[in-house]
């Protein structure tokens, strides 16, 4: 009787210490399969980027506290972050000759990243993966949502498309400029765009002396 009830808790100590649940500790690397465009959607979405994203995460396992081999998810999933500035009532837009500059918000994805999940691709991998395996991709699966924003949000991907969204704001800009009389042939290459998060003095000094900046108000 001791020995069957003795088995029996050593079985229920070994299943938990098994089949514990580790926290998730993901890696993902900038993708090289990278695509970016600019969207068309006016002043409040200003760009897009599209990445086919690689999550890699190991499980670590134990049974009556002896290490045993890891278990190993990796995911990849199409996402596409998104990119927008809040609308503002008023437009400041600095005029010197034939060069324009506005100071617009700065640039903010939009949360939750989106992904595609029908075409996304789970491996795992581990001597003890046919137990785990499906407990841990969706462990992995479940942090990826956090992963992507702190992506969106990192210096590399808000600097990998922030000239795009200079595009899209200045072309939004030109459409205003060419239904004000004597503007009507403005080139948006002549409009400079700068984010309210950038240093003032970024502009050039030379091709906009701000002791001398004409202001012109341009109503979104």
């Amino acid at each position: 009787m001791l020995v069957a009830l003795a088995s029996a808790v050593f079985a229920v100590l070994g299943y938990r210490a098994l089949f514990s649940k580790p926290d998730v500790v993901l890696s993902s690397p900038l993708t090289d399969e990278m695509l970016v465009m600019r969207t068309h959607g006016g002043l409040l979405e200003v760009s897009r980027v599209k990445a086919l994203e690689v999550f890699d995460a190991t499980f670590a396992h134990e049974f009556l506290f002896i290490p045993l081999d890891p278990t190993v998810t990796r995911i990849r999933v199409p996402a596409v972050y998104t990119y927008r500035i809040p609308l503002a009532k008023e437009w400041k837009v600095l005029r010197v000759g034939e060069e324009f500059a506005v100071i617009a918000p700065k640039v903010e994805p939009s949360l939750p990243v989106a992904v595609d999940l029908q075409k996304m691709e789970k491996h795992v991998s581990g001597n003890w993966s046919f137990f785990t395996g499906t407990e841990s991709l969706d462990a992995a699966q479940r942090a990826i949502t956090k992963k992507l924003a702190s992506k969106a949000t990192s210096r590399a991907y808000l600097t990998l498309q922030k000239d795009f969204a200079r595009k899209t704001v200045a072309e939004f800009v030109q459409k205003w400029l060419v239904t004000q009389r004597g503007m009507e042939h403005v080139d948006p290459d002549r409009i400079h765009v700068f984010f309210a998060d950038e240093s003032i003095e970024t502009l050039d000094p030379h091709l906009f002396p701000l002791n001398q900046v004409l202001p012109a108000k341009a109503t979104a």
